[in-house]
């Protein structure tokens, strides 16, 4: 399994980095998850095409883990006649929203034999011969009543875990069991919604073999990047910082 990080950034893009988006790469088929960046650039820059893409996950409804969605889209609809991919969004509306947009836009049809939604729920909700990939619920968006996901992702004997977007109240429980309750071979966590004495007590009780931070956003209370420096020297594993571009094989 490959992991390679299209987009690394947080809320806003970056001279360096685009927003969120992972591309996962098994047995040369693509599962990408989140698509906050110009995703079918990035996929062509990283040597793939949507022919390529089996499924696309979105965590939460936020721009920042969506907003490439559209321009690819637009296109496997209208040019990739032989790409077909699923994509799994927490929410109908969007689902919705998009399909009309994509519409209008187009002025064509979405084909619906290709591009298919799906919705995502709580549990293990994907698999396929090369790839299981299970959601948990993340508290981001709970005060507003709507659903946000993070995954666990299995293919070829390793598990990945993703945490999406998490809450400031990090106290609430809300980082995921997937981390602390068995082996991981890697956790991808997100930094930009809490301080770094909160994540580390959390950090305390993972169990993995390596920790990467993405979606590293920027404060004005503290410097993030070093904080995960100072970190480096805290754990039993090594923790990373991603930036674009970075492609891992585990």
């Amino acid at each position: 399994m490959k992991i390679r990080f299209l987009g690394t950034s947080h809320g806003l893009p970056e001279a360096n980095r685009f927003c969120s988006s992972t591309m996962i790469e098994v047995n040369g088929a693509v599962y990408v998850i989140d698509a906050g960046g110009p995703l079918l650039d990035m996929l062509l820059k990283a040597g793939k095409t949507p022919l390529d893409v089996k499924g696309i996950f979105i965590t939460h409804a936020h721009a920042d883990h969506m907003a490439g969605l559209y321009g690819f889209l637009d296109t496997v609809n209208w040019y990739y006649k032989q790409a077909s991919v699923k994509i799994f969004m927490p929410e109908q509306k969007v689902c919705d929203l998009l399909s009309e947009l994509l519409e209008f836009v187009g002025n064509r049809p979405v084909d619906i034999s290709r591009i298919c939604w799906e919705i995502v729920r709580e549990g293990m909700f994907y698999e396929d011969e090369n790839i299981k990939i299970t959601a948990f619920p993340t508290a981001h968006l709970k005060k507003l009543g709507r659903p946000s996901y993070g995954y666990c992702v299995e293919a070829e004997g390793k598990k990945v875990v993703f945490t999406g977007d998490l809450s400031q109240w990090l106290e609430e429980d809300d980082y995921p069991k997937a981390a602390t309750s068995q082996e991981t071979d890697m956790v991808i966590c997100e930094f930009a919604h809490f301080t770094p004495e909160q994540i580390e007590v959390y950090m305390a009780k993972t169990k993995t073999k390596q920790f990467w931070f993405n979606h590293v956003g920027l404060s004005k209370k503290f410097d993030r990047f070093e904080a995960i420096r100072e970190m480096e020297k805290k754990f039993s594993y090594p923790v990373h910082i991603a930036c674009d571009g970075d492609e891992i094989e585990i």
